[in-house]
């Protein structure tokens, strides 16, 4: 009887032990605890805003270039010894210490041997606090020419800036004297006294774009040190340089013979295989014409050879545009989407297609000529002014471009009048007066 009792209690115990265990499983530990958080914890991006203006020498105010409404430089009376001076003030309105750099970029590059009048003009930058008259010019040493500077890498001007005062981070590298808040400089720009009459009635690449760049600065510190943003590029948007590439003596049945610029391209900076890193790769390209009067019916061909669509298309020829109607002034065309609309919506350029076939001397080629068999339509455009820019237009994405793939628009799919574009090559001519001789 003793041992079966003792059985029974300790099989009792066991089963006890069993169903506590299986009671605890399914509750918690009392330990002494205690709780600290740490509360709103923010991850916020600085602002890289950078901002300049300009103003002449006698003036108080200055101008913000986005609201300028004139160039920086613009005299059209230039000669041996003349010089204007202009002040430029950049500004970091943001909280990022930044890098900047200030590039000159010509609307049309001279063909080889033909006379450059950037050849002559001498650039010098003076601190802006500096006494700047004819002695001060005559002892500087300029920076360059105006058209060393142009295919200058570094820019005619470049530097740091830092955040103003009290801005931007307190950890910071603290060797860093750069200038705080804003920079200013300035620029002059002289025609030298032994230029020749052959830079008589020249102009800068038919104009010129001063563009400022941006990009962030190793200033700011995280964990490890300020170096983070060492690679950091300036990342500058595509440009495409015009060569004037031949011309050519029109004559008309009453009026003499006029010179005209015939033909011209618009050569790409970057290579196929820099553009198709570009995030510009798939924007659509066209070559966007306007002019500053009214152009009569059937008296001006616009042409061009655009590799990509006539040699698979027309034999590799020449394509010419006219208007049977009266193109009124600043009307602004779109060449291809006119072409490709014509054509059922064929015709798509991208980027990429215009730094594929706009380097090789032969792709994407424009061109201004007399329409009419007699070419008087010329002549009565005699002092209208024809502006050709290559832009860029941003296409929105759909089917496989949604998802990064590389296909194109047909011009159907795109916005006809979208606004969200660059202008990555500008030409301008002005159809000439009568006129016996090549300029």
């Amino acid at each position: 009887m003793t041992n079966t009792s003792t059985k029974r209690a300790l099989l009792s115990s066991v089963l006890a032990l069993f169903l506590c265990f299986v009671v605890l499983m399914g509750t918690t530990f009392a330990w002494f605890t205690d709780e600290a958080t740490s509360a709103n914890n923010m991850i916020k991006t600085g602002t890289l805003d950078i901002g300049w203006s300009y103003k002449n020498l006698d003036d108080t105010a200055w101008t913000d270039i986005t609201d300028a409404n004139e160039a920086i430089f613009n005299y059209d009376k230039w000669e041996p010894g003349y010089i204007d001076a202009k002040q430029i003030k950049i500004t970091n309105n943001g909280t990022l210490a930044l890098k900047y750099r200030l590039d000159i970029i010509p609307n049309i590059t001279p063909a080889d041997g033909e006379v450059d009048l950037a050849d002559v003009i001498d650039v010098y930058m003076f601190d802006v606090n500096a006494t700047i008259n004819r002695d001060t010019v005559a002892a500087a040493t300029p920076v360059g020419t105006l058209s060393e500077l142009m295919v200058d890498a570094d820019g005619a001007a470049y530097g740091i800036l830092l955040p103003a005062e009290g801005v931007g981070s307190e950890d910071f590298n603290t060797s860093d004297n750069a200038p705080r808040g804003e920079v200013s400089y300035c620029i002059v720009l002289k025609m030298r006294e032994e230029a020749g009459n052959e830079y008589q009635d020249l102009s800068v690449g038919g104009g010129f774009a001063l563009q400022l760049l941006a990009t962030q600065y190793t200033w700011e510190n995280d964990s490890f040190d300020h170096l983070y943003d060492d690679d950091a590029d300036f990342n500058a948007p595509p440009r495409a340089d015009v060569q004037v590439t031949s011309g050519k003596m029109i004559s008309t049945s009453t009026h003499g013979d006029i010179w005209a610029n015939t033909t011209f391209q618009f050569q790409p900076n970057e290579t196929l295989e820099e553009a198709q890193k570009n995030p510009y790769k798939l924007y659509h390209a066209d070559f966007v014409v306007s002019a500053d009067k009214d152009i009569a019916p059937n008296t001006i061909v616009l042409p061009g050879y655009y590799s990509a669509y006539c040699d698979d298309h027309n034999d590799g020829k020449w394509l010419g545009l006219s208007s049977d109607d009266t193109i009124a002034a600043n009307t602004e065309l779109r060449l291809i989407q006119i072409l490709g609309e014509a054509l059922g919506g064929s015709i798509t350029v991208n980027y990429e297609d215009i730094c594929k076939w706009g380097n090789d001397g032969v792709g994407f080629l424009c061109g201004v000529s007399a329409a009419d068999l007699d070419n008087d339509g010329i002549y009565d455009a005699a002092g209208t002014t024809i502006t050709v820019e290559l832009r860029l237009y941003e296409v929105p994405a759909q089917g496989e471009c949604a998802e990064g793939g590389g296909c194109k628009h047909p011009y159907y799919d795109c916005e006809t009048g979208a606004d969200n574009y660059i202008t990555i090559g500008t030409y301008t001519y002005t159809v000439p007066t009568e006129v016996e001789t090549q300029p």
